[in-house]
């Protein structure tokens, strides 16, 4: 599955990944009911942070499923980022949030580590730059 997404970016053409721009009414945003214990939402579930005391991983499901076409969106780390973060897609909703989405077998995932992740909460190949407490990741969904 990665090398699937890894050579479609490395072998597009820019007319292929325009995007047209999310509607201000199809804006994601975080489902108020997929939410981790502990996950906090802020500006109207637009964006959200883990309060923890201890390195736990949890989950959060975004508003929106996606079926087909092009889909684009980006996470923001800032300063409340404590941990790197997994970031990515699922293709169930109906989960343990308590859990890391990618460490089942519906759930793939880029870990701030720089790694990729699917079905496992220990390893993954190596990919990208570490990501933490600052940068825009952008993610895109060839569906």
């Amino acid at each position: 599955m990665y090398e699937i997404v890894e050579s479609l970016f490395k072998n597009a053409k820019s007319p292929e990944l325009s995007l047209s721009p999310i509607k201000p009414q199809n804006a994601l945003t975080w489902d108020p009911l997929k939410l981790g214990t502990g996950i906090l939402p802020e500006e109207g579930y637009s964006k959200i942070f883990l309060k923890e005391q201890a390195y736990v991983f949890r989950s959060a499901v975004g508003n929106v499923g996606f079926t087909e076409g092009i889909n684009y969106w980006e996470i923001i780390a800032d300063q409340k980022t404590e941990n790197e973060l997994k970031i990515g897609v699922t293709t169930n909703r109906d989960f343990d949030l308590n859990s890391a989405f990618c460490d089942h077998a519906f759930g793939f995932a880029y870990y701030g580590l720089g790694q990729l992740r699917h079905n496992s909460n220990a390893s993954g190949p190596a990919y990208g730059k570490r990501f933490k407490k600052e940068g825009i990741l952008g993610c895109c969904l060839n569906m």
